[in-house]
């Protein structure tokens, strides 16, 4: 249930800029001349993307999609909103809930994706937390008269804020994420949040097994909400993609002791080295994939 303001520490990244966050602070503090590599790495980055962050129907200030809310019809908009602003293939980062759709829109869409990047992505019910899986079941069952409580103004921001602070994840996130995250939660239209959460945790085993492009999977080491080790074994579940020296699934990657314990709320404490990250693999696989480039390299392919 993310806005845009609330990725705004991962966009600063991202356009090349050195905000003062959390990650480049307790980076600088413990390793010096990480830190300073990996500010010339940010500063790199400026002008070489068009960054664009969607915010879904029905989440931030975008008005919800008319009709019945499913994670099917977001992917679909996604991809109608890049038609409209004139982008032809994009590399997708989807986090959380934006990871579900993210896959969506690959199996669905193929044509319009370079290559995807997925952080805490639920691939299914057992990788998710339980407790965290079941609070979601019971809050947007149809069956149960709360999911028509939630529906009452105001009862389903406070209901949603109150789980959101309960997680682990939660908790490893400075005061700054917190509040984005929290006022996040209380822009989201209420139905749009209730049929969402709804789908988060269901199986999109079928969408996974139609994904034609490159596929990243980065994530905090200490992720609590769906844990590394659940998301090494979805990467598994990709389709296998062909490259000159090697045949891989998705590619794991965690972000590690370097930044302290992280968790689910990544893209907010450590922004800067999920951008560098994203820069350096989109580059590598590109140069793999673009059949067009004669510099295809034929041997010693690193993909670590």
């Amino acid at each position: 249930m993310s806005s845009a303001s609330g990725d705004r520490w991962f966009l600063d990244a991202l356009e090349g800029k050195i905000p003062n966050s959390k990650g480049l602070r307790a980076l600088s503090e413990q390793k010096p001349a990480s830190a300073a590599r990996l500010r010339e790495n940010l500063a790199g980055l400026d002008q070489r993307y068009r960054i664009l962050d969607l915010e879904l129907p029905g989440f931030g200030k975008s008005s919800p999609l008319k009709g019945k809310v499913t994670l099917d019809r977001m992917a679909d908009f996604t991809a109608e909103f890049e038609k409209a602003v004139g982008v032809k293939k994009a590399i997708i980062f989807g986090s959380s809930m934006g990871g579900i759709v993210a896959v969506k829109l690959a199996s669905r869409h193929p044509e319009a994706i370079k290559a995807l990047f997925l952080q805490g992505v639920m691939t299914r019910s057992s990788d998710m937390d339980k407790k965290a899986y079941v609070a979601a079941q019971i809050a947007t069952s149809p069956y149960l008269p709360i999911r028509y409580i939630l529906r009452i103004p105001g009862i389903a921001s406070r209901v949603f804020s109150f789980l959101a602070k309960t997680d682990k994840d939660f908790k490893m996130s400075d005061k700054e994420a917190q509040d984005a995250m929290i006022e996040g939660v209380k822009l989201a239209h209420t139905k749009t949040a209730i049929s969402t959460l709804r789908e988060i945790g269901q199986d999109i085993g079928q969408d996974i097994e139609q994904v034609q492009c490159p596929v990243v999977i980065i994530d905090g080491s200490a992720a609590a909400m769906v844990t590394y080790d659940k998301q090494k074994m979805a990467a598994q579940k990709f389709p296998e993609q062909k490259f000159p020296t090697k045949t891989v699934n998705a590619i794991p990657l965690a972000v590690t002791e370097a930044f302290g314990e992280q968790g689910h709320s990544v893209v907010n404490t450590a922004p800067e080295i999920l951008a560098v990250l994203v820069d350096k693999m989109s580059k590598k696989l590109l140069e793999l994939t673009d059949a067009n480039k004669n510099s295809v390299p034929t041997s010693g392919v690193e993909l670590q």
